[in-house]
């Protein structure tokens, strides 16, 4: 979560030195807070009903859990973005796209480092 934090408030901190009016400084500010916020209740705490709560790889297949217990058979999606610090993976099934957001100071430092090794070589 403190990534999330991060990047906002660093939006934040971009923001403050446009040369905009007070007003566009401030409906953007909105928009950087409604974002946080979605991505607080989405990613975070999972309470949208889509929230993906676990994601694993079984047998060259992944299998995603959501909030209300649903399990999906889904392939992960060439979009996926993998930095040092963050994961963003983008899952698709026959209707819908999923997406699955890890920080690196929310899995243990094994965990990431081969979950990074993974994805960068079948993305």
């Amino acid at each position: 979560m403190g990534t999330l934090l991060l990047l906002h408030a660093a939006a934040l901190l971009v923001l403050l030195n446009l040369p905009l009016q007070w007003w566009a400084k401030g409906v953007i500010a909105l928009i950087v807070f409604a974002s946080l916020t979605f991505n607080i209740l989405r990613h975070i705490t999972r309470s949208f009903k889509r929230s993906v709560v676990a994601c694993q790889l079984e047998l060259g297949q992944w299998q995603l859990t959501l909030r209300q217990k649903k399990q999906l058979t889904v392939t992960l999606e060439k979009e996926s973005v993998v930095t040092q610090f963050l994961v963003i993976m983008r899952f698709k099934d026959h209707k819908r796209c999923y997406v699955v957001m890890l920080f690196k100071d929310s899995v243990a430092k094994s965990k990431w480092q081969q979950l990074q090794r993974f994805l960068h070589s079948s993305i």
